[in-house]
């Protein structure tokens, strides 16, 4: 007999091993917890490969995949195997045990990991859910005993069962791990839970040193007797599990006392401030970068309704009525300014979160409503004007921002806005804004006129002309730029300012630019946002006069004013 005859031999008695073998599987009677025989046709656990985890518990082939925390609520009976394969469920799988005594340990409320879940092949067709307990053993149980634990607000954070309620704010001090489950349950604590992420390093942003809320506390379960763990809400809704040491509570809000309350009121007397404030002293301010983050209080200033934190809404336009100084019970006082970006919601937060612009008084102000549709800015600029393309092309920028916010007149007497070409004898300016504003000669009051200029410099180093060629979409920012102005923009930083909300020269309203297209070519919707809210406010001219006194120009003194 030849090599390749043996060969084929012992190929056709490993098949005759396997025809008995597969028949003695398929062939086994089995017992149920009743005593009942039961032949099962389809059994597919001979395999010890099978076994999920540290055992006891098989895999089930036909089980869905699933990863969440349960609560165990009742003392049930443990398998090794699910109940889909025989003709009466579970009942036909021997038990191991039971969940109210399991190695000596009650198992209720007790918190589990389900891992797969299966239908069981019996008449009421239940489910059967593999679980793995905090010792890191694994059985089959019934679902009707388990509870799916919910998550905490936006998740993923599950909720304990075993912690206590808790309600106050704290602040992250230390970088550390992010967990879906507290640690209570588990032998080594929170170290046998999976982290999801770390605090400084969270979706691309650093919580360390913002505000959190927290709303659960539970000791974790280790041999020393181990820490606390605390769920806390971060300022994007979402919910972790993290040890208290990354965690200093912050005093209580009641314990907050108020000093002092400002309203603030109008400079009528200023004609520089004529447009920084409304008839009721309100003004803009806008959250800048900062070290700390500072939470918005939705209620008093320390409360623990907190609406959010100063760092999520960085450049965001807020308009403010008044401050109050207040004093913690440690003695330490600060400033909080009360402050709306809607006009109907308003929050209390620290001034140290807030820029009050260049002056100190505004970083956005009372923007030109126009002759036109719907306050239209209406414009005009002539065939031979030899900036006519840039200037069309600025107004179409903002016009994609905010449809027909400007439209061009057919006559140069019918406009809102003149555009004015000049040498500004000055060779650091590029352009500069001026507005129409009149003065009651019997009341001195100042107002705010429909008209604005805006002047571009066409001599020295600062040209536009001489721009124009050397990077069109530069000059076309820079114009851009001014209309800002126009429509109520204050600067949003300059180099080195700490009142700067944008650092960047690539922010459209930043104070400087080289002319480039590098510069002025970025325009958040922080900007464009409050430009609609100033539209909307339907503000009230600081000092304006009555339409008697407006109509008589003896009563009148026109004077302009000018943002370079």
């Amino acid at each position: 007999m030849d090599d390749h005859e043996k060969r084929h031999q012992f190929v056709r008695a490993l098949k005759g091993i396997g025809l008995i073998l597969a028949f003695f599987l398929t062939s086994q009677i089995f017992f149920d917890q009743n005593g009942i025989e039961n032949s099962s046709p389809n059994v597919v656990y001979a395999d010890a490969d099978k076994v999920f985890g540290n055992g006891p518990a098989i895999e089930d082939p036909k089980a869905v995949k699933v990863d969440y925390p349960a609560e165990v609520t009742w003392a049930w009976d443990v398998k090794a195997q699910s109940g889909s394969q025989y003709d009466n469920g579970d009942q036909s799988v021997a038990t191991i045990g039971n969940l109210g005594n399991l190695d000596g340990k009650n198992y209720v409320n007790t918190v589990v990991q389900v891992n797969a879940r299966v239908k069981e092949h019996d008449t009421y067709s239940g489910y059967d859910d593999l679980i793995t307990l905090p010792n890191g053993k694994s059985y089959w149980v019934n679902e009707l005993v388990i509870k799916k634990l919910a998550t905490v607000g936006n998740g993923p954070a599950f909720e304990d069962p075993t912690a206590t309620k808790v309600n106050y704010q704290a602040k992250i001090t230390a970088n550390w791990f992010l967990k879906g489950q507290s640690g209570s349950q588990y032998d080594n604590g929170d170290m046998s839970v999976p982290t999801i992420a770390m605090l400084n390093d969270l979706d691309g942003k650093n919580y360390v040193g913002t505000m959190v809320q927290v709303s659960e506390r539970v000791k974790e379960n280790l041999p020393y007797g181990g820490g606390y763990d605390s769920l806390i809400t971060l300022s994007n809704g979402k919910s972790y599990w993290v040890n208290d040491i990354a965690l200093e509570k912050v005093t209580p809000a009641n314990q907050y006392k108020v000093l002092s309350v400002t309203k603030y009121v109008a400079d009528t007397s200023d004609i520089t401030s004529t447009r920084d404030f409304r008839a009721d002293g309100s003004r803009f301010y806008t959250i800048k970068p900062t070290t700390d983050s500072y939470p918005l209080y939705a209620d008093t200033f320390g409360s623990s309704n907190v609406a959010g934190q100063s760092s999520d809404v960085v450049g965001t336009y807020y308009l403010a009525s008044e401050e109050e100084k207040v004093q913690a019970p440690d003695g330490t006082q600060t400033t909080a300014v009360h402050i709306s970006n809607d006009n109907k919601t308003w929050y209390w937060v620290d001034k140290r979160a807030l820029s009050t612009g260049s002056d100190g008084y505004k970083t956005a102000y009372e923007g030109m409503i126009g002759d036109g549709p719907n306050g239209a800015i209406k414009y005009w600029v002539s065939p031979d004007d030899p900036l006519a393309s840039e200037i069309k092309a600025a107004a179409d920028k903002w016009n994609a921002k905010i449809p027909n916010l400007f439209v061009e007149s057919d006559s140069p007497t019918d406009v809102n806005l003149n555009f004015e070409e000049k040498n500004l004898q000055n060779d650091g300016v590029w352009a500069s804004t001026y507005f129409k504003i009149y003065q009651n000669n019997v009341t001195k009051a100042y107002s705010f006129g429909n008209e604005a200029t805006v002047a571009l410099n066409t001599g020295g180093s600062s040209s536009l002309l001489v721009n124009k060629e050397k990077d069109d979409q530069g000059t076309v920012n820079i114009i851009e730029h001014e209309l800002g102005h126009v429509l109520g923009l204050g600067h949003s930083g300059a180099d080195g300012a700490s009142w700067s909300f944008y650092t960047s020269p690539t922010n459209l309203m930043y104070t400087t630019t080289d002319g480039t297209s590098n510069d002025y070519n970025s325009l958040p919707d922080t900007m464009v946002n409050v430009i609609k809210f100033i539209r909307s406010l339907g503000w009230t001219y600081v000092g304006q006069p009555n339409a008697g006194e407006a109509s008589s120009s003896a009563n009148l003194t026109v004077k302009w004013v000018g943002i370079p």
